[in-house]
Formats: structure tokens, C-alpha cells, sequence
């Protein structure tokens, strides 16, 4: 167990870019389960390892919309934790050295950030287990699998799903649910009656630190493009910003009067040349 989490040694909350955008400090006042909860239904931004919900189509009836309970996001993909060849193990060990160098941009010491990003993928690697493989994915009979709330009650009754879907704004709530992977939420359950709140809330600030990464400062936007998208992508060079924008500009319908004039003073002719070079 990471005991530190959230003490003036780890981590100086004025002065972490994370809390300034996502106010994670409430992830320090984090006690229980039932704050975990609460904490992560009403901040916008924090982010978590261990469930996601979301709204499509119901498989069976594809003229409405249904909830979608699914497994929450890693920072790496299944494969990446279970499989034990030479250059997974690298890629695990990348990992590890980009988390530490991540938490230390949030005021973690170097040997402190160190040891948490080992229990992080140690963690991960407990979460990532009992999802369905790629094989498995492919097949989505293998996510059609409708609950009563009641029933999700009784996969994972240490999360009070009731209150969860009202805290997430939900008006009413619904008869029923897809639940994407029951296998996954049965593990979750022991996952989290049997590890520390201290272990969970790290996994919070850490899930929200990479999830938030482009949007925070430069280094580490730059630090998260450097492992993400050059070690495990192959990618060659980080696109300017301005070509990014050029781009989202292109894809809006609306773009505000200031942002009209931020556009002006930019060559796209300079722009278009460098996204047919990539």
C-alpha cells in the first residue's frame, strides 16, 4: 500500500496542474469506497481504472438507446500486461519509467514516484486480467448481456449502483443495463474490497493524469507524446500544435469570434504542406 498518497510530501496540491484543471484535491479526502464513488460521479475530469458508463444502442433492440457498463480505461492495452514476451517486458518497464516521471511533474520526490508506478502496474495488471481478450472483443454477443440493477447490485455490490447512476445525473433510473463484461465486474468486486483506499486514490490521480496529459502543461503533453505515441507507435515527430488546430478547425461547424481571429494570423498554405508531408 502507497500510505502517502495525498500527504504534503507526495504531492503540494497548488501547485500540481492536475488539481488546478480537475480539482483532484477532493481525491486526497477520499475515505471509503462510498467517497470514491461520489468523488468520481461529481468531478468533471477525475478519471478512473475501474468501471465507465455510457449510452448506445441496445443490442437487442437497435431503435433505442440504452446504458452501457463497461471496464475503465489503463494506461496500456490488455496484452501489454499479461503477455511475457522480451519486448512486452520492455514496453512494461518503459511504462513504469514514464508514470514515475509523470507523477514527478505533480510534486511526487523521484524514489516516492518510482515505487508508485511500480504498485500502479502491479494494480493495472489486476484490472487488465479478467477482460476479455482481443479474440474475445471481436465477438459482441460476447458484450450482450442485459442486468436488472439488481443484478449489477449482486456483481459488484461494492459499488452502490443506484446511487452512482443518480450522482452521474442520471434522472431516472433504468429497468435494465448491458453490462459489457460480467466476468470483469465480479473481479472487480474483490479488486476492490481487498485493496487500500490509499492504492485506489493513486490509481484515481494517476488515471486522471494520463487522461488529462494534452491538456495540462507542454512538458507534459510532450511527455505523454514521447511514450504513447513514439515508443509504443512508432511515431516519428509531434505535430505542431498549430496543424492540430488547423485541422480541428477544419472538422467545426462554429468557430468563436477570437478563435476567427487566432486563425487569421496562421499560414495554412505553410499548414497544408506540412500535413501532406506526414
Amino acid at each position: 500500500s502507497l500510505g502517502l498518497v495525498g500527504s504534503e510530501m507526495c504531492i503540494r496540491d497548488s501547485d500540481d496542474p492536475v488539481n488546478k484543471n480537475y480539482d483532484t484535491a477532493r481525491v486526497a479526502e477520499i475515505n471509503s469506497l462510498k467517497d470514491l464513488q461520489e468523488v468520481y460521479c461529481k468531478n468533471i475530469g477525475i478519471s478512473n481504472p475501474f468501471i465507465g458508463l455510457g449510452a448506445n444502442p441496445d443490442l437487442n433492440n437497435s431503435s433505442v438507446n440504452i446504458g452501457w457498463i463497461y471496464p475503465g480505461g489503463l494506461g496500456l492495452q490488455r496484452d501489454y500486461y499479461v503477455d511475457n514476451d522480451e519486448k512486452t517486458i520492455e514496453i512494461r518497464k518503459k511504462y513504469t519509467a514514464h508514470i514515475s516521471k509523470m507523477l514527478q511533474f505533480i510534486n511526487f520526490p523521484a524514489d516516492y514516484a518510482n515505487s508508485a508506478a511500480e504498485r500502479i502496474l502491479e494494480l493495472e495488471t489486476k484490472l487488465a486480467i479478467p477482460r476479455l481478450d482481443k479474440v474475445q472483443s471481436r465477438d459482441i454477443r460476447n458484450f450482450n448481456n442485459p442486468k436488472k440493477l439488481n443484478e449489477l447490485n449482486k456483481l459488484t455490490p461494492a459499488f452502490n449502483w443506484d446511487k452512482f447512476l443518480l450522482d452521474m445525473g442520471i434522472d431516472s433510473l433504468p429497468e435494465e443495463v448491458i453490462v459489457m463484461q460480467p466476468n470483469y465486474m465480479i473481479a472487480l468486486n474483490q479488486f476492490l474490497e481487498s485493496t487500500s483506499i490509499e492504492d485506489l486514490k493513486i490509481l484515481m490521480k494517476w488515471s486522471t493524469l494520463d487522461n488529462s496529459a494534452r491538456y495540462l502543461s507542454t512538458e507534459i503533453e510532450k511527455t505523454n507524446w514521447e511514450f504513447y505515441s513514439k515508443t509504443l507507435s512508432g511515431a516519428k515527430k509531434q505535430r505542431d500544435a498549430a496543424v492540430i488546430l488547423y485541422k480541428y478547425a477544419r472538422e467545426c461547424d462554429d468557430i468563436a469570434d477570437e478563435g476567427l481571429e487566432f486563425l487569421k494570423e496562421i499560414n495554412f498554405k505553410d499548414m497544408r504542406r506540412n500535413i501532406a508531408a506526414e
